[in-house]
């Protein structure tokens, strides 16, 4: 009993020099040490995001080439091709123009058509239609036009996704504000978002409401938790920044795997109208059995590849997530399921690459 007494003694003189501290430790807002921020889990999410960046751009790109290829060939094989390259321009937009789509004439004379060593010659005019076609929601677009036009939407949409994780890296090695300025990030891709609304909407996608900042990654929200982090390295105002993107960051991914579902019906539309033609010359002795079976792997190849990409994208978000989680719970992020897709994406590619006719052996994009 006496020992308790003296123990109980010891607690109560020790007592008013422990809450004086704890009061001063409050008073200078030091209760919670900050406790420092790796660079590296956001290093690795960068270099994933970077990874799938460049398979899907190369993928993309290469799927767009091919077709433009086809169509310089059925050009070539048939002259009136290229009149699905005609344009008409609608009347209440003086800046604004289609294709007609038109596979024959309406009426008048058949315009001059251009030798397919003119055609294939031309890519630089191609190149200027199709990067003026933004403003063309048509669907008459030719199909090399829609892939281009898509393929140059998700290279500028893997643009923003690659900056935000740059940024995340810049924002977890920043030592003071004024090496980072919140606001003036949150500017910039409030007005990229604007952008990217704007070029989803001419491949189709129904991007809803159509306010910018919806789809801004680095918003207003994420700045003023940015500032905060700044101010006290606090691990869970960072945690904060990446919450804030994790809405916008959802929408993106939503609206990306929309326009790569667009590009799938294109391609299968196409194919069916290619389709009767096609079989009805294996029937008649004009083309052969392996013909029609290049014909519908190559639909199956585009389809699989449209179908990794997408599935990328949900990795993407998936390593996002795991971004958050590895802060909250203090241990590495899981990149393993984005950096497979990314794999994936250019072993596929490559693949078709190579099937097409003059493609090298071995030959990589």
């Amino acid at each position: 009993m006496e020992r308790i007494e003296r123990t109980r003694g010891g607690l109560h003189r020790l007592a008013p020099s422990g809450l004086v501290l704890l009061v001063l430790m409050l008073a200078n807002g030091c209760a919670t040490i900050a406790e420092p921020v790796v660079q590296q889990p956001f290093e690795s999410y960068q270099s994933a995001v970077a990874e799938l960046k460049q398979q899907t751009d190369q993928a993309l790109k290469q799927v767009a080439d091919a077709e433009l290829a086809q169509f310089r060939q059925q050009a070539a094989d048939d002259p009136a091709t290229v009149l699905q390259l005609m344009l008409e321009f609608p009347p209440d937009q003086p800046f604004g123009w289609c294709y007609t789509g038109r596979e024959q004439p309406v009426s008048g004379d058949i315009p001059a058509v251009p030798s397919s060593e003119d055609l294939s010659g031309n890519r630089a005019a191609l190149d200027s239609a199709v990067a003026a076609a933004g403003a063309c929601q048509s669907k008459n677009l030719p199909l090399f036009a829609k892939l281009e036009q898509m393929q140059s939407t998700m290279v500028a949409i893997n643009g923003q996704l690659l900056q935000y994780a740059g940024l995340l890296v810049a924002l977890a090695g920043a030592d003071e504000a004024s090496r980072f300025d919140p606001a003036e990030q949150a500017e910039r891709f409030d007005q990229a978002a604007s952008g990217l609304l704007g070029r989803l909407a001419g491949l189709g996608v129904n991007a809803g409401a159509p306010v910018g900042n919806g789809l801004a990654l680095f918003s207003t929200l994420a700045a003023n938790a940015a500032g905060r982090y700044l101010e006290s390295k606090r691990r869970e105002h960072l945690v904060e920044v990446l919450v804030a993107g994790k809405a916008p960051l959802t929408r993106l991914v939503e609206l990306s795997r929309q326009a790569l579902e667009i590009a799938a019906t294109s391609v299968t539309d196409q194919y069916q109208e290619q389709a009767r033609t096609r079989f009805r010359a294996a029937i008649g002795g004009s083309a052969t059995l392996d013909d029609v079976m290049a014909f519908n792997q190559q639909l199956q190849d585009r389809l699989n590849l449209l179908k990794t990409i997408s599935g990328g994208y949900g990795a993407l978000l998936n390593a996002h997530g795991q971004l958050i989680s590895s802060l909250n719970q203090d241990r590495p992020a899981g990149l393993g399921e984005l950096l497979a897709y990314a794999r994936d994406i250019k072993d596929q590619y490559e693949a078709i690459k190579a099937a097409q006719p003059g493609s090298e052996p071995g030959e990589s994009p």
